[in-house]
C-alpha cells in the first residue's frame, strides 16, 4: 500500500507544491481504524482455526455465508434496504448451513470448526458495513490517497493482532516439512518450487482482490 500512497502525494506535491499534505486521516479515523483492524485479525483467527477442522467443501460454503450476515448488518447499520437478490442469498446460505449442521455425524472437533468458521463469516459481514458507517461519519471528502490510508492502518493493527497471538502461542516454533504441508504434491508431480511459486502468486492476487 506505500507504493501507490507515495504515488499520490507525489503527484499532489507537483500540483500544490510544499502545500500539499501528507497525511489526510484524522486521529477520529485512525481510531476507527484501529477497532476496525482489531476485529479483522479476530476474524481471521476464527477462520483460520474453523477451517482447519472442517473439509474444504463445507469451510467454503460456510464462509461464504459472511454476504448473508453483512445484508443484515448493512440493514441495520446503515439503513440499506433489502433487494430481492440479498433476500434470496439470505435464504439460500442460511438454508445450507442449517443442511450442514443437521446432516452430518460430526464430532466434537467438527463443530468447533463449524460454529467457529460462522463466527468468522459473521464477523466478516460485520465488518464491511462498519467500514461503510466509518466514511458517512467521516465528514471530510472521502479520497483515494484517505481510503489507502484507512486501509493501511487497518492492516497494520490486524497483522500486529495475528502477529500477536503467534508469538503467545509459539507458533513461530513450529517446524514442518513440505511433505506436511503439502501431502498429496508427489502424486500431482508439484515441485517444492511449484509450491512457493503458488503461495506467491496467491497472495499477491488475494492483495488485488482484497487489499486489507
Amino acid at each position: 500500500m506505500l507504493i501507490p500512497l507515495l504515488i499520490s502525494y507525489h503527484n499532489r506535491r507537483l500540483k500544490e507544491g510544499n502545500a500539499a499534505k501528507i497525511f489526510f486521516i484524522t486521529p477520529r479515523l485512525f481510531v476507527a481504524c484501529f477497532v476496525l483492524g482489531i476485529l479483522t485479525g479476530m476474524d481471521d483467527y476464527l477462520y483460520a482455526f474453523g477451517v482447519s477442522y472442517l473439509p474444504v467443501s463445507t469451510s467454503a460454503l460456510l464462509i461464504s455465508s459472511h454476504l448473508a450476515f453483512t445484508a443484515v448488518f448493512a440493514l441495520v447499520i446503515v439503513k440499506h434496504k433489502f433487494s430481492p437478490y440479498s433476500i434470496n442469498s439470505v435464504v439460500l446460505l442460511t438454508v445450507g448451513a442449517i443442511i450442514l449442521g443437521l446432516h452430518t455425524n460430526g464430532d466434537r472437533q467438527y463443530w468447533c470448526g463449524f460454529f467457529m468458521t460462522i463466527g468468522a463469516a459473521a464477523l466478516y459481514g460485520l465488518v464491511f458495513p462498519l467500514v461503510e458507517l466509518t466514511y458517512i461519519k467521516a465528514k471530510q471528502e472521502i479520497t483515494y490517497s484517505l481510503v489507502m490510508e484507512m486501509q493501511m492502518v487497518l492492516s497494520f493493527f490486524a497483522t500486529a493482532f495475528c502477529t500477536l497471538g503467534m508469538l503467545v502461542d509459539n507458533d513461530f516454533q513450529v517446524s514442518f516439512t513440505l511433505d506436511q504441508v503439502f501431502p498429496s504434491r508427489d502424486y500431482y508431480g508439484i515441485s517444492g518450487q511449484d509450491v512457493v511459486l503458488d503461495s506467491i502468486g496467491n497472495q499477491a492476487l488475494d492483495e488485488l482482490f482484497n487489499p486489507e
